[in-house]
């Protein structure tokens, strides 16, 4: 062999013996992520377009629930959504004598467990496009995802649209919709 090409062989097979790989280092530990400090109940009563429901949450005293424990699942109608009822359904529940009907319509929007857009989107998709959700108040709802789209189907037939997902709070999460949620055609 020559010795220009002896070189070139041991050139070649000192760049290949620094091509092996080296040990591994461990990675560098990720940066906590971190976790919201504020509770959904919180989220929700900062919000002016939801204070419809959180009044209704206050008086049904539900707010305790929403303030703790969880995790929490909420569909949260906005002033609008609940504008839409009818006054002879709205008006009923804010007397005394129908809070049984106010908790029950309150606690129908909320579900165990902290389902962010992603896990809705996922477990329709798993089920063929829709599924059901049982909530705190022990009816379901079935959760839709159709054209890049979730919704909620209440009892009555009425759909929702979750107009903005993933508001977190450190016991859940809340999407706000366009439509209150009823298990049926009647209050309660």
């Amino acid at each position: 062999m020559t010795r220009p090409l002896i070189l070139l062989a041991a050139l070649c097979a000192l760049s290949a013996c620094e091509r092996e790989p080296q040990p591994s280092q461990p990675a560098a530990p990720r940066p906590p992520q971190a976790q919201p400090t504020t509770t959904i109940w919180t989220g929700m009563t900062a919000r002016p377009d939801l204070t419809t429901f959180t009044d209704a949450a206050a008086t049904a005293g539900a707010e305790p629930l929403l303030r703790s424990g969880g995790p929490w699942t909420v569909f949260a109608p906005t002033n609008q959504a609940f504008a839409k009822l009818p006054v002879e359904q709205r008006e009923p529940l804010l007397q005394p004598e129908h809070r049984d009907d106010l908790r029950a319509l309150v606690t129908y929007h909320i579900a165990p467990g902290r389902l962010t857009a992603a896990d809705l989107a996922a477990r329709a998709t798993a089920a063929g496009g829709a599924f059901d959700l049982t909530t705190v108040e022990g009816s379901s709802l079935t959760v839709s995802f159709k054209d890049g789209r979730l919704t909620i189907k209440d009892g009555a037939g009425a759909v929702a649209t979750i107009l903005e997902p993933d508001e977190v709070g450190a016991n859940g999460v809340f999407h706000t919709i366009d439509t209150a949620l009823q298990k049926n055609s009647r209050t309660g």
